[in-house]
């Protein structure tokens, strides 16, 4: 088979005259094992590795911050252990991103734990 995933955005910015829409074609992408992980982390005020079950090889990683409040910073592993915060997702907000299978994510709550849905799919 092919094309196993799609993945749709639509954006749409309105603020007085200022406007834009952002509505790219669905991308398909291939998938080799049919493997997913759908889970929610409780994720703290110190940095915490976002991990993904038994998958070997993610791809596509979807990330919901669950909190009414506090936002979660997200961002690549660092050769000491530490995180470096690239993402910033505010309280109700989503993120959307391709990894490369070899990369470590990190993650870090604001001021309080946050419950972060992470579904991701392997390769």
């Amino acid at each position: 088979m092919a094309e196993e995933i799609d993945i749709m955005i639509d954006c749409t910015l309105r603020n007085g005259n200022v406007e834009n829409d952002f509505q790219p074609a669905t991308v398909s992408v291939d998938q080799t094992n049919g493997k997913f992980s759908d889970r929610i982390l409780v994720i703290g005020t110190s940095v915490e590795t976002i991990t993904f079950g038994d998958l070997t090889s993610v791809g596509y990683v979807m990330l919901h911050n669950t909190d009414s409040t506090n936002y979660v910073t997200i961002g690549p592993q660092e050769s000491d252990g530490s995180m470096e915060p690239m993402i910033k997702i505010n309280a109700g907000e989503i993120a959307c991103l391709r990894l490369d299978p070899s990369a470590t994510i990190k993650a870090q709550a604001n001021t309080a734990d946050v419950k972060l849905r992470v579904d991701a799919y392997d390769n």
